[in-house]
């Protein structure tokens, strides 16, 4: 009976601990809320291994609507490296008609390359590249034709490296299908 008891006073005790340490902060809401460090708002984020099992850590990539990451100029998309705190654009970026574009959705395709989805018509300088773009770590590339609507979602399909699902299309280095409305 004794042993109860003092379970049970220790259980109420860390039970009132926990009620004091939650009232300390108070939830509340903040629309619009900013990553730290970025000037405005994060839609995607993916961690990225530039060098797959090399020596150099993976970052984390932001992409969203933004041209500010720390002191870094960038186009809506940065690389960030957890172990040192910096901040690195990728290129140009991503824009369209001359206007910042906007990156909706990241991914990491077999190889190693970064995937980026979103509402931009250029990349890395180069014009026409459509809604979905390939980061290869140096330079952008175009997947296909692109799409004539922003890319929502985007998953790299593990089995092949030329082959990636997302918002309304599938899409290979040749062909695009639609997969509904």
């Amino acid at each position: 009976m004794k042993e109860s008891a003092t379970f049970a006073l220790r259980a109420l005790a860390m039970i009132a601990a926990c009620t004091a340490a939650a009232a300390q902060c108070a939830n509340q809401y903040v629309p619009n809320m900013q990553l730290a460090g970025v000037d405005g708002i994060v839609r995607a984020v993916t961690v990225w291994d530039r060098d797959g099992t090399g020596p150099l850590p993976p970052l984390a990539v932001l992409g969203g609507s933004f041209a500010q990451a720390g002191t870094t100029s960038v186009a809506s998309i940065v690389a960030f490296d957890p172990a040192t705190g910096v901040w690195s654009s990728l290129g140009l970026g991503v824009s369209a008609f001359g206007s910042p574009g906007e990156v909706l959705a990241l991914a990491t395709a077999a190889n190693g390359d970064l995937l980026v989805g979103g509402s931009f018509t250029m990349a890395g300088g180069v014009n026409g590249i459509l809604n979905i773009a390939r980061w290869g770590g140096v330079n952008w590339s175009a997947l296909g034709g692109g799409t004539s609507a922003p890319m929502r979602a985007i998953e790299a399909m593990a089995e092949h490296d030329s082959r990636w699902k997302g918002g309304w299309a599938v899409a290979t280095s040749i062909h695009w299908a639609v997969l509904g409305s």
